[in-house]
């Protein structure tokens, strides 16, 4: 028999509070399985999931028999104009491009501070889909915290989660950063995404260069940036409906 865990012996090991480590649980960020009312994780799992975690890939944890789908946002999660303001703050703050999209990877609004690779990719259809299919990985990569991948271009993008209760409604998207060894090869970037080199030539250096403090600061703020959005979101949620239940009470 594979030992399990008690949510308190994760806690212990994961240095998190309970109720993270329920959250993590229900939305399957982690090896979990329910016995009865209570959540166990199978010890030799978690151990292979955390294995992951420390060495930076995004190698998920072994899939359950019938992994639960994202829940379908029927509205949006907050008004674009606000959506647009959270996301220039913080771009302007970074100094990297943020982007708030649906837990598709599909924007939700203008990107802010949109770096000049990526723009280069906007008027092709096949190539912005593409990257949206990017973004949509991030969304689906089981770390704890925010961590660096690479996207097609070879550039370093991080996310946050948005979660609204228990659903995944969201994602704060960080991109456009360059790392140490950048060194793009046009032709191979051309022939991926599909675009004429040409396009992609004159924006080679039009990305974000930070140094390893700032870079520190971005994975520190993903996931802040989007619980500010959550926030926001479940307090829209409960006004409206409290102003439904008002509404129906003098109707």
């Amino acid at each position: 028999m594979v030992p399990l865990l008690t949510a308190k012996e994760l806690q212990a090991m994961l240095q998190v509070d309970r109720s993270t480590i329920y959250r993590m649980a229900e939305s399957q960020n982690i090896p979990a399985i329910k016995v009865g009312k209570q959540w166990r994780f199978p010890a030799d799992r978690v151990e292979l999931w955390l294995k992951t975690q420390s060495s930076g890939t995004s190698a998920s944890p072994p899939a359950p028999a019938s992994p639960p789908q994202p829940a379908t946002v029927s509205a949006p999660l907050l008004p674009p104009v606000q959506l647009k303001l959270i996301q220039d703050g913080f771009a302007l703050a970074l100094g990297a491009m943020v982007q708030i999209t649906d837990i598709n990877g599909h924007p939700l609004v203008e990107p802010s501070k949109p770096f000049g690779l990526f723009l280069a990719l906007q008027p092709f259809p096949s190539a912005k889909q593409r990257y949206e299919t990017e973004w949509r990985r991030l969304a689906q990569l089981p770390a704890l915290k925010p961590q660096f991948t690479r996207t097609g271009l070879g550039l370093l993008a991080t996310r946050g989660i948005v979660r609204v209760g228990s659903a995944l409604q969201g994602m704060v998207v960080i991109d456009g950063i360059a790392p140490n060894d950048w060194t793009p090869d046009v032709a191979a970037l051309a022939e991926y995404y599909g675009v004429p080199a040409e396009a992609l030539s004159p924006h080679l250096d039009d990305v974000y260069f930070m140094d390893s403090v700032k870079q520190a600061l971005v994975l520190s703020l993903a996931q802040h940036i989007a619980d500010i959005v959550a926030h926001l979101a479940t307090e829209r949620a409960a006004m409206a409906g409290k102003l439904n239940a008002i509404a129906q009470l003098v109707g």
